[in-house]
């Protein structure tokens, strides 16, 4: 079932306090992408520009500061015009494309009743997050490892060759393209190491903890080593599904067991095989004297093994294909993206040929040598052999609903589309979320009146502070102006209304989970619209995860229309229907941290046996 369109331009965004956000070099903003506090990036379309008809705005707010407990901090204008003259200069495959940039709220430029600050034009990584992709605690294939690592290290090295150091890399600056290639975003912590062949020490720790480099502890250090450094943890991450310490400081049992060689001994060390753990243990290599180089990194064996990914002769449609397929398939074993398994909802190919455009044809699957029944004290309890073997039959589907999807759309190249195409998500979701970036998402056999209290009760126990909004039919009149800057456009029901008909139901100001209904009781979960049937619900969510890192983002929830509904499809004997979508949108933070608390959500004993296999 497609659903249906509309032709009605989303309303552009206005800050909390009503300022608009207004065109930047002929782009109209949309939606919110991400950002919290005085930052913040929205899609900008301009169909207009024959060659860039999409981009991302990111917007720093000069708007002061009102409240005495707002955590953010004034925008530092000086490090801003240095991010923005850095980061026009640099031109790479690998880098997100700087476009250009406005500054409203100067002495020369008043800003009137829009939102003042710096905005700044980018390159639209349409692919989203690459770390959306990886299954917590699995991570991808070590084809696919070494895929996005050269990338990497390809940004990298141009970077450096500029004389800048980037003292930022980490998974929410590593994004993907509409082709799925990968980019290095985020230059706001930047810095000139060398000019004109002399090199100078840095200063100022910076970045995320789990990342950043041990030298960074207040003395000078050089530029190129911490970038290799952080890359080292980037590539573990890839390899494993997660950092292997909080911080590089003798605060972390685990970065102190790393120094005696201990740590090496245990999982998920031990998953790694021989030539990337060779590979890791030299990027990370605590002296920084010692350290490997960039140079010598693009030398060594693993870097330059032979990989069915970086084969030539691959049409553009089928290497985005084998990217999604990869990606899926390993999340797919992992438990980490449901799809049905009986066939139904697409055709099965049970043995494809090499030959045919739903095969891959590269080594991908690094699970199946995997013990996914091996308890570790990473990837959990032990998964039983039924369990095991109904991921794998779902895993099996891949090339089949590969095959269906570009049957459909033979020349589709675009990440994002073939991967909403295999898991079915383009046929039912509204038509701007069809091809979301986020794959933290699921159907549900549930209302959002009905899924709301569970998902409350699960995020109470992560220690999550969090503040719910619904909107129901009989309230859609009514006059109010919230803070939604974090709304997104595009779901069927829930964006298809102003901003001010959205009404706080749980929590308040300051973000507490609420313990009840209120007296309206909006979120019941009855079914007729005449008495209130919550047509949508939002859940504003905060926390830190478990890196000790700020982490924060909004759970959508939207109902589909009672008539047109997809047929109920049979799930373990049971029958389910889809009543609603589920969308978890990450506005900051580590996007596998994110995806760790989807993982929590869609595992708990309450909402599993409410998600409707894709």
């Amino acid at each position: 079932m497609a659903a249906p369109t509309s032709s009605v331009p989303a309303p552009s965004p206005v800050s909390s306090i009503g300022q608009k956000y207004p065109q930047v070099l002929g782009y109209r903003l949309t939606r919110l992408l991400g950002g919290g506090g005085f930052s913040k990036v929205f899609k900008g379309v301009n169909p207009d520009n024959p060659k860039r008809k999409e981009a991302a705005v990111k917007v720093v707010s000069y708007a002061p500061i009102t409240s005495k407990s707002s955590a953010r901090h004034p925008a530092d204008r000086q490090a801003l015009q240095k991010e923005v003259q850095i980061h026009g200069v640099l031109k790479h495959i690998n880098v997100l494309e700087f476009v250009g940039a406005d500054e409203l709220g100067t002495a020369s430029r008043p800003a009137g009743i829009s939102v003042p600050g710096l905005y700044m034009v980018l390159e639209y990584a349409s692919g989203g997050d690459l770390f959306d992709k990886i299954a917590p605690d699995t991570g991808v294939p070590e084809d696919l490892a070494q895929y996005y690592f050269r990338q990497l290290i390809a940004g990298m090295q141009y970077i450096h060759s500029q004389g800048i150091t980037h003292r930022d890399i980490k998974p929410e600056n590593l994004l993907l393209s509409a082709l799925g290639d990968l980019k290095i975003a985020d230059f706001g912590l930047c810095s000139v190491y060398k000019y004109k062949g002399k090199e100078r020490s840095l200063k100022g720790a910076c970045g995320s903890l789990p990342y950043i480099a041990p030298e960074m502890n207040g003395q000078p250090y050089k530029g190129e080593g911490v970038d290799v450094w952080s890359a080292g943890v980037v590539l573990f991450a890839l390899l494993v599904g997660n950092t292997p310490w909080d911080e590089p400081t003798t605060r972390s049992p685990e970065y102190e067991a790393y120094l005696t060689g201990e740590l090496l001994q245990y999982d998920p060390w031990t998953r790694i095989s021989e030539q990337p753990l060779d590979l890791l243990k030299a990027m990370l290599t605590p002296r920084p004297e010692k350290r490997i180089s960039l140079a010598e990194i693009q030398q060594h064996a693993w870097f330059n093994r032979p990989n069915a990914f970086l084969q030539g002769g691959v049409s553009i449609e089928e290497k985005t294909g084998n990217l999604v397929q990869a990606l899926m398939e390993n999340m797919v074993k992992a438990g980490d993206l449901h799809l049905h398994t009986d066939g139904a909802r697409a055709e099965v190919i049970d043995m494809p040929a090499a030959t045919q455009p739903g095969a891959v044809t590269v080594s991908s699957s690094g699970l199946e040598e995997m013990d996914l029944g091996a308890p570790s004290a990473s990837m959990g309890p032990s998964i039983t052999g039924d369990e095991r073997a109904k991921r794998f039959a779902m895993s099996q589907q891949l090339p089949g609903r590969r095959l269906a999807t570009m049957t459909q759309n033979p020349n589709s190249t675009q990440f994002q589309e073939v991967w909403a195409g295999m898991t079915q998500w383009a046929d039912i979701a509204g038509h701007a979320q069809r091809f979301s970036a986020q794959t933290t998402r699921f159907f549900c056999a549930a209302e959002p009146g009905e899924l709301v209290p569970h998902l409350l009760a699960i995020l109470q126990q992560e220690r999550a502070q969090t503040n719910v909004y619904t909107l129901t039919p009989h309230r859609a009149q009514e006059q109010h102006l919230l803070d939604m800057d974090n709304i997104i456009e595009g779901f069927s029901t829930l964006t298809q209304e102003p901003q001010k008909n959205w009404m706080p139901v749980f929590g308040g100001d300051e973000g507490a989970v609420g313990d009840g209904m209120d007296d309206d009781d909006e979120l019941a979960g009855g079914s007729d619209e005449a008495k209130g049937r919550p047509l949508g619900a939002r859940l504003h969510i905060a926390l830190s995860d478990r890196r000790k890192c700020p982490l924060a983002g909004n759970i959508y929830i939207d109902a589909l229309p009672l008539r047109g509904r997809p047929s109920p499809i049979c799930v373990n004997g049971k029958k389910l229907q889809i009543k609603s979508l589920v969308l978890m949108n990450r506005s900051s933070g580590s996007p596998l941290e994110w995806r760790k608390l989807f993982a929590t959500i869609v595992k708990s004993d309450t909402v599993k046996q409410l998600v409707v296999p894709m």
